[in-house]
């Protein structure tokens, strides 16, 4: 819980279930021990920025276990729906949030980041049918469909692995690391990068610099931001110096460039 905020209202959720199915007495100092832990962290966050003032990343899709393992866990729930309750009601609400968050294409805030749940659910149905294993041939040929399931899983990441290329050559990367260490900002510092270089790894070089914010003037209407910041603080400001990450020959370099802020960024109307 203490990893994301995020996870706090599940953790919240599951608590709620087991105390109103259950009437147990440990839900109550689970709730309690949830809300002790993760009150720092929600304390710190809301002191750094609002985090309800963002969207969560967003998954284009699902990303469904095994299919061989999904068909035994969908055996496992319908055989044992009754018994495990609290289960299949959260089951059923992950199913429910990414049926409407994809199909229905009704976004909310990690409305995606559901189905980071069902390699849980997929694993506690499909074990649970091993109860039903009385005689050992059943058991044995359970045990080997999991296997083959598990089998076919590696086999399917580790060709992920090797189709997979880095987001950024070695070479780049390399390049920003020497930029970093020769780069040094101060209070009147503003840095870029040319369109088409890598833009989200400028934060590489960036250390505490100010950031000219890549790409967003191509697509998006930051007008505000141009009149709040730059008018205010830039333009009417004497003193600021621009640098750019740019490529010569091959390599990257940090080029230092006065009239960056105005013309060529588009500060001026």
């Amino acid at each position: 819980m203490i990893t994301h905020w995020a996870f706090f209202p599940a953790a919240l959720a599951i608590g709620l279930l087991e105390l109103i199915v259950h009437k147990s007495k440990e839900a109550k100092l689970y709730i309690l021990s949830a809300v002790l832990v993760t009150l720092p962290l929600y304390a710190y966050v809301f002191y750094l920025a609002n985090p309800l003032s963002y969207v969560g990343t967003h998954f284009e899709g699902l990303i469904i276990p095994s299919y061989m393992l999904v068909i035994l866990a969908i055996s496992g729930f319908f055989l044992n729906f009754r018994k495990h309750p609290d289960m299949s009601i959260l089951a059923l609400a992950a199913l429910t949030m990414s049926f409407v968050y994809y199909i229905l294409n009704v976004k909310f805030i990690f409305g995606d980041m559901v189905q980071f749940a069902y390699p849980f659910f997929t694993s506690f149905y499909a074990s649970s049918l091993f109860q039903y294993a009385n005689k050992k041939s059943f058991k044995i040929a359970l045990t080997a469909l999991v296997l083959i399931a598990l089998a076919m899983n590696l086999l399917v990441i580790q060709q992920i692995f090797n189709s997979m290329l880095p987001s950024i050559a070695t070479k780049e990367f390399d390049q920003l690391l020497q930029l970093r260490k020769d780069f040094k900002p101060d209070d009147k510092t503003i840095l870029a990068i040319d369109r088409g270089l890598l833009p989200w790894w400028l934060t590489i070089v960036s250390k505490d610099s100010k950031i000219v914010y890549p790409d967003s003037y191509e697509s998006e209407d930051i007008s505000k931001y141009y009149k709040n910041y730059i008018n205010e603080e830039v333009s009417t400001t004497d003193g600021y110096v621009f640098y750019r990450i740019s490529k010569q020959n091959n390599f990257l370099t940090l080029e230092k460039n006065a009239t960056l802020s105005k013309k060529l960024y588009g500060f001026e109307n």
